[in-house]
């Protein structure tokens, strides 16, 4: 809304601090039920102009941490809109309201989910914020389990039948990587640099592994060992995974859609050509003066 002040949005959320100090690298998430009950029950009700009830404020909606509201104070939530969700994400997030408790509780590890977010009336702001312990963003493993389909991998994590810890479930993994399984090993994983379209990692192993991010995986993300490119894996139904050699590797998984760069070109062609043509129009128009 244009008319508010711009107080609205370059001051910080009331809760941003102490979300802040509780997400130690991981995310925000809201569960799906008390999610669409702020949103439509107690902020963008239908029933007034007013985008929050009697005796609420924007201070208000900010605090209530709405996707994708976090943006402005820098927070990672698992709920935010991309500009394109794919339907894997939806299925997840709407699965997640719907499992036993201790799935719910691999799904979120899975998503390097640190707090989530309720709804509490007693509280100040209307809500309050709970910390847990989660897989961090990027981690490595020993262990792949292959599943034919996208619906078979995300039943063995309903089915609590993988290991997440120490596993990870990739499709096709036989096209794309060699299975390997040592238990005993582990691995550092260094974070050089990180930003929205690039991750650049270094990983040292005793053994051959994998790299997870938890992060969705998409069309246009490309990874390379050592300037070496390899494939992107789908991980663990949702994510991203690269199979990492022995060794000390430099690994950069970033965002380079073909697609991107086919259009860059396309439109690089018309501006030239709309270049030629006015150059040409031009010179017509002064030889007929």
């Amino acid at each position: 809304n244009p008319a508010i002040g711009l107080n609205v949005y370059a001051d910080p959320s009331p809760t941003a601090e102490e979300i802040k100090g509780m997400l130690d690298g991981g995310r925000l998430c809201i569960p799906l039920e008390e999610e669409e009950h702020l949103k439509f029950e107690r902020f963008l009700r239908f029933d007034t102009f007013q985008p929050f009830e009697s005796g609420e404020d924007w201070d208000s909606l900010r605090a209530a941490m709405l996707p994708n509201v976090t943006i402005l104070d820098g927070i990672p939530s698992a709920n935010n809109f991309d500009p394109l969700l794919p339907g894997r994400y939806v299925n997840w997030i709407e699965t997640l309201g719907e499992v036993d408790s201790r799935t719910q509780e691999h799904m979120l590890n899975l998503m390097g989910v640190t707090v989530v977010e309720h709804i509490d009336s007693g509280s100040p702001n209307g809500v309050k914020f709970e910390s847990r312990s989660a897989f961090p963003r990027l981690r490595w493993v020993a262990c792949s389990i292959e599943a034919q389909t996208g619906e078979k991998a995300f039943e063995l994590i309903k089915q609590d039948q993988v290991d997440l810890k120490t596993e990870v479930i990739l499709e096709h993994v036989g096209q794309n990587a060699e299975k390997t399984c040592a238990l005993n090993t582990q691995a550092d994983v260094e974070i050089v640099f990180i930003e929205a379209d690039t991750v650049e990692v270094n990983v040292s192993s005793q053994s051959p592994g994998y790299l997870i991010m938890a992060d969705v995986w998409y069309p246009g993300w490309r990874a390379w060992i050592d300037e070496e490119e390899t494939p992107v894996l789908r991980a663990n139904y949702l994510f991203r995974a690269v199979a990492v050699p022995e060794g000390e590797q430099k690994v950069i998984i970033a965002y380079r859609s073909k697609t991107f760069y086919y259009g860059a070109l396309t439109s690089g062609f018309l501006w030239a050509g709309i270049l030629v043509f006015g150059i040409f129009w031009m010179k017509k128009e002064r030889n007929r003066g």
